[in-house]
C-alpha cells in the first residue's frame, strides 16, 4: 500500500496540491479534536465545516475525473 509519505518522497511538489494541503489540514484538526479534553470549540467547528466544503470540491473534482477519464478507458 502507497501512503502519503511515499508519494511525497516520490514527487516533492505533490504537497502543495489543495487535495494534498487538505489532507494535512484534516490531519492537523483531527489530531487537535483527539487531543483536547473538552469538547470542540466553535473554531474546530468552523474550520471543519470550511474543510468539509473544499474536500466536497476535491471529491466533485475526482468524481468527475474518474467518470470522464477513467470510465472510458474501462469500456474499451
Amino acid at each position: 500500500m502507497i501512503t502519503c509519505q511515499d508519494y511525497c518522497v516520490a514527487d516533492p511538489d505533490a504537497l502543495e496540491t489543495p487535495a494534498m494541503l487538505l489532507y494535512q489540514e484534516l490531519s492537523s484538526l483531527s489530531g487537535t479534536v483527539g487531543e483536547a479534553e473538552a469538547k470542540p470549540t466553535k473554531s474546530m467547528y468552523a474550520v471543519f465545516e470550511n474543510l468539509s466544503e473544499r474536500f466536497e470540491v476535491q471529491r466533485n473534482k475526482l468524481n468527475q475525473l474518474i467518470e470522464e477519464e477513467v470510465e472510458p478507458l474501462l469500456s474499451r
